[in-house]
């Protein structure tokens, strides 16, 4: 369910830099196909190739990495697949994986229902609150401070991971993460603008999908609420007081941490396992919660 979660929120960060009069749920992508290969390294390293069609309606990405975590290897060979229904996340090794409605789909609905004075006032609040909302994660966003593969690349710093992104869109071309003294990278090492495979967006022979009805239910209120919240005039002043209540509240979590891991750290040499990282990835995205 983390996974879906935090598509929910890659779409309202995705808006906050971009305003358009038309869904800004409806942004095109620069190039009509793609085939992105990337490198992986650090906790695990491998490779992932994202593929790209119809400017970014379909999405499929192929992860295979392995790396030692405990002191046991863990192997990772999974296909996320997006389409303009449907999001998938599929662990091919265990032949099975789970569905939900593509929360895009969500947002534009939502959208489309309101009037334009609404839209335009949820266009506004959008660009306005995506900032303050990664204000309020201590983090931070820079744009066009890069090119890479021939891309302006935005920046945005938040949660211990910093990620490049094409210039108003939602391609990721680099990602660094550093958490609970482990580091992860990600890096696009080739972009060619080319056809992809059909075959690529169909769901792989012999896995069992199952729909992932608590996962789509929360996604659904999460999306009317955000809008909800977007149309109201005073929402960018009312997310700023929240965003402040927040930090102080993350201020005061990460000195309790910093003095929990020291004194661990003076009774075990060893690493944190992978519920150490999964539980402040889901603290983090309980606070993401908690702002809307």
């Amino acid at each position: 369910m983390k996974f879906f979660i935090k598509v929910v929120f890659i779409n309202i960060l995705m808006v906050a830099g971009v305003l358009a009069e038309e869904n800004p749920w409806d942004v095109r992508l620069p190039f009509k196909s793609a085939t992105i290969t990337y490198d992986v390294s650090g906790m695990q390293s491998g490779t992932e190739i994202l593929y790209v069609d119809e400017y970014g309606k379909k999405k499929a990405i192929f992860r295979k990495t392995s790396g030692t975590v405990m002191f046991q290897t863990i192997e990772t060979n999974t296909v996320e697949i997006t389409t303009d229904e449907w999001l998938y996340k599929i662990d091919l090794n265990k032949k099975s994986g789970t569905k939900t409605v593509n929360p895009a789909k969500y947002f534009k609905e939502e959208y489309d229902k309101l009037t334009h004075k609404e839209q335009q006032t949820v266009n506004e609040n959008a660009k306005k609150m995506g900032t303050s909302l990664i204000g309020g994660m201590q983090g931070s966003v820079e744009k066009n401070v890069d090119t890479i593969l021939g891309y302006k690349v935005d920046k945005t710093t938040m949660m211990g991971s910093t990620v490049y992104i094409i210039h108003d869109s939602s391609i990721v071309l680099k990602t660094e993460s550093e958490m609970m003294g482990m580091s992860s990278k990600s890096v696009a090492v080739e972009l060619k603008k080319k056809a992809v495979p059909k075959n690529v967006f169909d769901l792989p022979k012999g896995v069992k999908i199952t729909f992932d009805k608590d996962a789509d239910a929360m996604m659904r209120t999460m999306v009317k609420s955000m809008i909800d919240k977007l149309k109201d005039p005073k929402a960018a002043e009312k997310m700023q007081e929240q965003s402040i209540q927040y930090r102080q509240a993350a201020e005061e979590e990460s000195q309790r941490r910093e003095t929990q891991e020291h004194e661990s750290a003076s009774q075990s040499d060893e690493h944190p396992d992978q519920d150490d990282l999964n539980d402040v990835v889901e603290k983090g995205l309980k606070a993401l919660e908690g702002l809307f």
